[in-house]
This record gives structure tokens, C-alpha cells and sequence, in this order.
């Protein structure tokens, strides 16, 4: 399966795809940047905005459909789409000012689990906290070097986490009620030609979809076996993240970055930076919302 073009963008580091069902629009960061997008899945009218720093994640907020949570590199924003606001919710690390936030995702219950990470992916320098809907940080998994991927089986009880540096996924049991992670095992290790495994997404089948970084593909895999399942193509190299989109979260969305990459692979490859998307035949799941 090949990938196609969605929006042709020039992202330095793409990250973060979020799908808002309620403006039929797909969201995205340019981590270095930090800018961030909208573009509505039908009509391509985009909108983007712009911090005087780095932004990592986008997150919707269930207290409000049109509320957004931005992990920018020392913390939280909040962000009221309709009022074009920003309000500071949270600090997190900053005064550590080498280090960035990176991926994160919501568990059911709405708590924030967020990375962070060296800026020049230094190992073993970051973190993984969870933060409670009453802002309470916890930190959960340490060191880390590059957090992500960050997901739940369909019954909530593992939790799905990459470090991008050691090539593989590794579940946790997950209790619901306290958050609690307990590691039980490596479900899922990625051969290094294939890429460095980067964003994840999980399927109506649990299977997981994972971006490959330097792997030009998103490969599906099964938790349960560790095997391979399915390969989308995409034509350019690094791969950073997907989510499943469109009113039947059957569209999967994928970013991409032009980082890392020399003039002539630029050249190579003018399409790095861009967002695509492919067709899936099982559709995903929507994301937890923030209950911040």
C-alpha cells in the first residue's frame, strides 16, 4: 500500500497528526518551528498559528471540543481555537533548558502522559510524566532518551510505550483507577533496517501502527506475535507519526520531517516535511480527550 499526499507543507520535524471530528479537520506540529496547523479533510482550507518556541503535541480538551492542549518545550498551554488565546497551565522541566517535551498521549480517565528529551537526543536525559486532570505531575518511567508511541489496548489494561533509541515496544500492565504501570514485557522488536520506530497508532483490531523513522513506511504490527502485518509506503524517509482520521477513522494520516536529511536528499526527496494519508482497511480508534 502507498501512501498519497495530503497537504504539501515544509515542516522541519512534522509530529503529532490529531484528528478533531468536530471541524472534519486534521491537526499537526512543526516541532522546531512551533507551528502548528488545521486543515479541514474536505475543503484543504488551512489555518496554522506560531510560538516563539518549540511545540511537540496537540491534545483536545473534553471539557470543550474547541479547547486544545499544547505541550510546548517547558510545559502546557492551553489554547481556545474560536478566541485565538494561549493560557500557561503547566510548567514542566524548565529549567532545563536543554531539554524539550516530545510525544504524549491521554489515557480514558483524561490524564496527560507526556515525554520529554534532550534536544539533541542526548541519552537517557528525559522523562515520561503523567499529569493529573488536578496537574499533579508524576514521573512514571526515567531515564528515557526518546519517548514515544504512547497508546492503550482496546481493554485498557497495557500501556504501549517506545523508546525510539532501543528499537522496540514494550507493554506495561496499566491499571485504570491509579495509573500505575508495572513493566511486563517487550511485545514488538524492530529490525534497524526497517527504521527507527517513532509515533504509534492502535487499530480497531489492537494491532499498531507505527511511524518509521529513516524506514520510509508506517509498518502495522501485532502486539501478541511481534509479526509484521502490513506496510504503507510513503516517499520520503523519516517518518514521525500517524492517527487515524475522517468521520470513520479509516484515513491514516502521516507526518514526515526534512531534518536530518543533506541537500541532495532533499532534493532526492522534496516531498519531506509533508503530510500524507493512506486507506485503511480497519478503521482505529478515537484518541482520549484531556481532562485537564
Amino acid at each position: 500500500m502507498k501512501a498519497t499526499l495530503f497537504y504539501e507543507v515544509n515542516c522541519m520535524l512534522g509530529e503529532s497528526p490529531m484528528w478533531h471530528k468536530e471541524r472534519n479537520s486534521m491537526w499537526w506540529v512543526d516541532i522546531e518551528a512551533g507551528n502548528f496547523f488545521e486543515c479541514n479533510i474536505e475543503t484543504k482550507k488551512i489555518s496554522n498559528w506560531n510560538l516563539p518556541q518549540r511545540l511537540s503535541l496537540l491534545v483536545q480538551s473534553a471539557k470543550d471540543a474547541d479547547t486544545l492542549l499544547l505541550a510546548v518545550a517547558d510545559g502546557l498551554l492551553q489554547f481556545d481555537i474560536n478566541k485565538n488565546t494561549f493560557e500557561r497551565k503547566l510548567f514542566l522541566e524548565e529549567t532545563l533548558t536543554t531539554n524539550r517535551t516530545n510525544d504524549g498521549g491521554c489515557d480514558a480517565s483524561g490524564r496527560l502522559w507526556l515525554s520529554t528529551m534532550e534536544c539533541n537526543c542526548a541519552a537517557g536525559a528525559g522523562k515520561l510524566y503523567c499529569i493529573e486532570n488536578n496537574l499533579k505531575v508524576k514521573e512514571k518511567i526515567a531515564p528515557t532518551t526518546i519517548s514515544n508511541g504512547l497508546c492503550w489496548s482496546l481493554n485498557q489494561d497495557r500501556f504501549y510505550y517506545i523508546d525510539s533509541s532501543t528499537y522496540k515496544v514494550d507493554a506495561y500492565f496499566f491499571n485504570t483507577k491509579t495509573a500505575n504501570i508495572i513493566f511486563e514485557k517487550t511485545v514488538i522488536e524492530i529490525p534497524e533496517h526497517l527504521g527507527m520506530p517513532d509515533g504509534m497508532a492502535i487499530d480497531k483490531e489492537g494491532m499498531l501502527w507505527i511511524a518509521s523513522w529513516g524506514g520510509f513506511a508506517v509498518n502495522r504490527w501485532n502486539p501478541a506475535t511481534g509479526e509484521l502485518l502490513e506496510v504503507i509506503e510513503l516517499p520520503v524517509p523519516n517518518v514521525t507519526c500517524c492517527a487515524f482520521g475522517g468521520q470513520q477513522l479509516n484515513q491514516l494520516f502521516i507526518t514526515t520531517a526534512k531534518c536530518g536529511l543533506s541537500d541532495a536528499e532533499l532534493t532526492k526527496y522534496p516531498l519531506s516535511g509533508s503530510v500524507f494519508v493512506a486507506g485503511t482497511k480497519v478503521a482505529g480508534i478515537e484518541k482520549n480527550k484531556c481532562g485537564l
